[in-house]
């Protein structure tokens, strides 16, 4: 028999089929079974099936299609991560897990839909999956999970349902065609690098109540940057995408994020507004051309290597503030201002 089966769960496969018919009695199908069998092209699951264990369907790289039955409750992670074939797969209402990595890599599948139910996109659910354009989420969903849709390269437009509290780190880096994003009234945070290089990306509505933890959340987004060159976001200053040699960060910045003004080499000064409170890692890091930095007072929080490689570098800073501090501390050139 081409299938060894206990106790309902199909825990290997000894054959080489391209299409595969699961028997009935299977209630589960276990670990690693189909893992690497290049030659198999279909697969069809049995209705009583309620869960495909992890990386079963691993690097079956003709795989086409999967159609789940319902009565299906649970994918597994790498289910069907590096099946680079996979144009289609239909999720039925019963399913409510997804885990990590399921469909990672499937660089031929065009559009998914998830049912209600699921609550959570797992870690790099859908990295990877070049070819992916259209995405439905449901209404049950709170959370986008960590690189879920890492470099889909394809996608255009998604829409984040109202259920959706968190989008975590880098869960849309790269995704280079992404022009438009919805973002619900209720979204309370996005993490690092969550949009990180999304070059297209020039309409998103971050609600002012949203937390922007100033990681490269929206870095490398130059159509997001205003008139003046500023990608600016909930009072996080991102990136500076203007030309000016003299530079006046604008007013109501309160953060300036990881290497906002990072190796610009034209950039000979900066003034830095009052109500700014914190200076991340690198943000003039390699402006070899910057004679001048103006820091305010309210400044009281600065990273790593802020000014690292500017040598003609002095900075202003008010007497007996943070940014003095800061600046004896670190050996950088000052002046009481």
């Amino acid at each position: 028999m081409d299938f060894i089966i206990e106790n309902g769960t199909l825990v290997k496969y000894l054959g080489n089929a391209s299409s595969i018919v699961i028997p009935d009695e299977v209630s589960n199908v276990g670990w690693f079974v189909f893992a690497g069998h290049s030659e198999i092209t279909s697969v069809t699951l049995p209705e009583g099936v309620k869960g495909i264990g992890r990386s079963a369907f691993l690097d079956c790289v003709s795989l086409t299609e999967i159609v789940f039955p319902e009565g299906l409750e649970s994918i597994e992670h790498s289910a069907f991560s590096g099946c680079t074939s996979l144009e289609k797969a239909v999720f039925p209402s019963t399913l409510t897990d997804i885990g990590r990595a399921a469909f990672m890599n499937c660089s031929s599948l065009k559009s998914v839909s998830l049912p209600k139910g699921i609550t959570t996109l797992g870690w790099n659910l859908f990295g990877g999956c070049t070819s992916l354009a259209s995405v439905r989420l449901p209404e049950t969903l709170t959370e986008v999970g960590g690189y879920s849709f890492y470099r889909c390269s394809s996608l255009v437009e998604i829409d984040i349902p109202q259920s959706v509290e968190k989008i975590k780190d880098s869960a849309f880096f790269e995704c280079r065609s992404l022009k438009k994003v919805s973002l619900p009234e209720a979204l309370e945070k996005i993490e690092c690098y969550a949009f990180n290089n999304c070059v297209s990306l020039e309409e998103i509505n971050v609600p002012e109540t949203t937390k922007v933890g100033g990681d490269h959340e929206f870095s490398g987004c130059p159509r997001l940057a205003d008139k003046d060159g500023f990608v600016i976001v909930n009072g996080v200053l991102f990136d500076y995408f203007g030309n000016d040699k003299a530079v006046t960060v604008p007013d109501g910045t309160t953060f300036v994020s990881c290497k906002a003004f990072f190796e610009r080499t034209d950039i000979e000064e900066v003034i830095i507004p009052e109500g700014v409170k914190i200076i991340t890692d690198k943000v003039f890091s390699g402006c070899h051309s910057l004679v001048s930095v103006d820091l305010p007072k309210s400044f009281f929080a600065g990273g790593w290597m802020i000014f690292r490689d500017c040598p003609s570098l002095t900075v202003k800073v008010p007497k007996d503030s943070y940014a003095m501090k800061y600046a004896i501390e670190n050996n950088i050139p000052y002046e009481i201002k």
